[in-house]
């Protein structure tokens, strides 16, 4: 990998960049912390990961509790009034089962949805703390570094990789 800190698009390419070495051997960051640095990249990616996957599986319960709702609520010129499918069309998509258990079926549906939603709005604040640890990591780097290389001239690239960095946490 040849790229600069500043190329990085992911967390994930972020993370191997500083379990590489390459943060350090770029001046990106101090050599004693970048195996910490890395494993906050690459937490972040594994929350992003876990955030999508609980996002489609409340996607998914919320547009089956949806649909089974509808079906029985709202009125349709094909149906008596209570768009309900013909007997065969109903039995295929509900797979025999009666009104009472597609209505329980639906809340247990509801529970596990909002068991789901709690998860992630409980992972989204996770994801929160750790980005805000790492802005918090930065500057400390980015004050370290001001501090080490008073005047030197690799300060300057490595003041425009923390800004760099600092903006696309914004």
């Amino acid at each position: 990998m040849n790229k600069l800190f500043y190329d990085l698009k992911t967390d994930e390419e972020k993370s191997a960049f500083f379990l590489s070495g390459r943060g350090y051997e770029t001046g990106v960051i101090a050599a004693a912390i970048q195996n910490d640095v890395a494993m906050a990249y690459n937490r972040c990616a594994e929350y992003k990961k876990e955030l999508a996957t609980l996002q489609a599986e409340c996607d998914r319960l919320t547009r089956y509790y949806k649909n089974g709702i509808d079906c029985f609520a709202n009125p349709c010129e094909r149906h008596s009034g209570e768009r309900t499918p013909p007997f065969a069309e109903f039995f295929e998509m509900y797979g025999g089962q009666c009104l009472i258990c597609v209505v329980d079926n639906n809340k247990a549906l509801q529970a596990e949805n909002e068991r789901l939603a709690a998860a992630l709005r409980e992972l989204e604040e996770r994801a929160q703390r750790d980005e805000a640890l790492l802005r918090q990591a930065l500057e400390a780097l980015g004050e370290a570094r001001d501090a080490l290389y008073e005047g030197h001239p690799v300060r300057m690239n490595t003041q425009k990789a923390i800004t760099a960095l600092k903006e696309r946490l914004k």
